[in-house]
């Protein structure tokens, strides 16, 4: 029966996510992540892989996951149904190994199902599978829970090998994904329920975790590191102490809404920016609520405590204490928090169901139309990542105006050569908020497609004369100089972007391509090579550095 359960449960997740493999990449992060990223479009080599170790893109050190996406690349290039078959996998493996790891932790098989069941196929999860840049939630996961199992094991047996190797995989998850943070946190609960190892005292259990402790600890370091040398943290000024802590309460509440009506789903929320009073007042007293429930029944019910343990403490690292970005919450977040709340419920209505005459057939009834109510809405929310377009379009629906959606529609009109579209869009942001500087700078691009150059550089002059400092504007504005020809400019431009951010590969790319569509041959030899040292897995760099020695050589013939 297990087995035919697992499988069932893999057969029905599938389907229910079948769509993303027609998905294209999104627009959001994608591009950081793969698309635009030459150190990882290149595939898997050594010096990948010693890239992916020494750098913290995208405001984080995670090695494993830009490893696992060069391997993608290896394998399937840019298209984009490998990788998201990819996540999907990944996916289907983690629905597996939380049932069979809930099956051997309390032998009860109905209510593991019935977890990996809701895990599997819930709308909050959509977010973590239909994108490849979240390929960190579903490889995380994946290496979480097999600590989980293997800790378990070296509890039964202890032997060094089984230590160390759930130290290796604790690692790989963290190397995935920070949230991964909270992994030790989660071993204390389970030594309450269900391993019932509260009897060797809570000195000797937290002794037993030290090196797991020190592993999150420094991985707390270098994410804060990280996120600030990115400037991805925002600041005490902008979002207050005491707007946090009420926003963190508020957001507890929100995600318990979504996890019981999942509907109107959306890839952003934005923050409100102010303290709602009623708002955290309500979701306050549903906190107290709940866990004064779980308290009081620790003892008799201990899954209740363990399982809302679970979800507040796995929820702490993306709460909003620490503000990253101006979201207010993601889906994403919910990845493995809501592996708690899926516990609590199943393993309640287990334990009351077998009290009642029929109760387990009812029981499973229930769970089985909830999971048919899941399954349409994955459907449903999976057909949104389709498109970047899609996407928006939607998110403009749920969240209503916001500048920075229609200014991503812009973006995504662009990407699908709807130019007219994308300035329209543009401009319905600048409506919204005429400072906004990238919907100045990135019309630049469509009008420049439509041949509009000498208007693409009057925008994208105004958009660098707003804040010389900012990078975008004036990489874009030397795009648009170099697409109507006028190199000399170009270069100058992105000479200025390099020299603001020595790293920005692009612009180190176009600045040696201009030099060389200048004939300046020496010079762009130079900053091809220069390009190659920090990016020696550019490959389009590398055959066009070969190209300028090439004609190097026969213009000293």
């Amino acid at each position: 029966m297990p087995k035919a359960l697992a499988l069932g449960l893999c057969v029905v997740t599938c389907i229910a996510y079948w769509g993303v493999l027609e998905a294209d990449f999104i627009h959001v992060d994608d591009p950081a992540y793969v698309t635009q990223n030459p150190g990882v479009n290149g595939g898997l080599s050594g010096t990948a892989i010693l890239w992916a170790f020494a750098g913290t893109g995208m405001a984080n050190w995670h090695p494993i996951t830009w490893i696992s996406h060069m391997l993608d690349c290896q394998i399937w290039g840019l298209e984009p149904a490998g990788h998201h078959l990819t996540n999907l996998l990944l996916h289907l493996a983690n629905t597996a190994l939380l049932f069979w790891l809930l099956l051997r932790f309390t032998a009860k098989p109905w209510a593991a199902g019935g977890v990996a069941l809701l895990f599997g196929l819930h709308p909050l999860h959509v977010e973590s599978v239909a994108w490849i840049s979240e390929r960190k939630d579903v490889l995380c996961t994946l290496f979480f829970l097999a600590t989980l199992g293997l800790w378990r094991e070296w509890t039964l047996r202890p032997t060094r090998g089984r230590y160390l190797l759930a130290l290796l995989t604790a690692a790989l998850a963290l190397m995935s994904k920070p949230m991964a943070v909270t992994l030790p946190f989660v071993l204390l609960l389970l030594d309450g329920w269900p391993f019932s190892r509260h009897g060797l005292g809570w000195k000797r259990l937290v002794l037993e975790k030290v090196p797991l402790f020190v592993l999150s600890g420094l991985m707390c370091l270098v994410t804060l590191l990280a996120q600030h040398a990115f400037s991805a943290v925002r600041s005490i000024e902008t979002f207050p102490i005491l707007l946090r802590i009420t926003h963190a309460i508020v957001a507890y509440g929100a995600y318990l809404w979504l996890t019981i009506w999942p509907w109107n789903l959306s890839f952003y929320y934005p923050h409100p920016g102010e303290i709602q009073v009623v708002a955290t007042l309500a979701s306050l007293s549903i906190l107290l609520l709940a866990t004064g429930v779980a308290w009081f029944e620790r003892s008799r019910r201990p899954w209740l405590g363990v399982g809302w343990l679970w979800y507040l403490g796995t929820l702490v690292p993306v709460i909003g204490l620490v503000q990253v970005g101006d979201q207010a919450m993601a889906d994403r977040y919910t990845y493995i928090p809501l592996i708690g709340i899926f516990v609590a419920l199943c393993y309640e209505l287990a334990e009351r169901a077998r009290r009642v005459p029929r109760g387990p057939q009812v029981a499973g009834v229930a769970l089985g139309l909830v999971g048919v109510a899941c399954m349409a809405l994955t459907v449903r929310q999976v057909s949104y990542w389709g498109t970047s377009e899609r996407l928006t379009r939607h998110a403009l629906e749920v969240v209503g105006e916001r500048v920075s959606l229609r200014h991503l529609l812009g973006q995504a009109l662009t990407d699908s050569h709807d130019y007219e579209g994308a300035i329209r869009e543009y401009r319905r942001a600048l409506e919204l908020d005429p400072g906004y500087i990238l919907a100045w700078a990135n019309q630049t691009t469509a009008l420049g497609e439509l041949g509009r150059n000498a208007e693409a550089i009057a925008i994208g002059r105004t958009a660098v004369a707003m804040d010389p400092d900012y990078i975008p504007p004036r990489y874009l504005l030397a795009r648009a100089y170099s697409r109507a020809g006028r190199l000399d400019e170009a270069i100058r431009e992105l000479r200025q972007v390099v020299s603001l951010d020595p790293a920005h590969t692009r612009a180190q790319f176009g600045l040696a391509l201009n030099l060389m569509r200048a004939d300046r041959l020496e010079d762009a030899a130079d900053a091809f090579a220069l390009l190659l040292r920090s990016q020696p897995t550019h490959g389009e760099a590398r055959g066009l550095l070969a190209l300028t020695h090439q004609r190097l050589a026969e213009t000293r013939l």
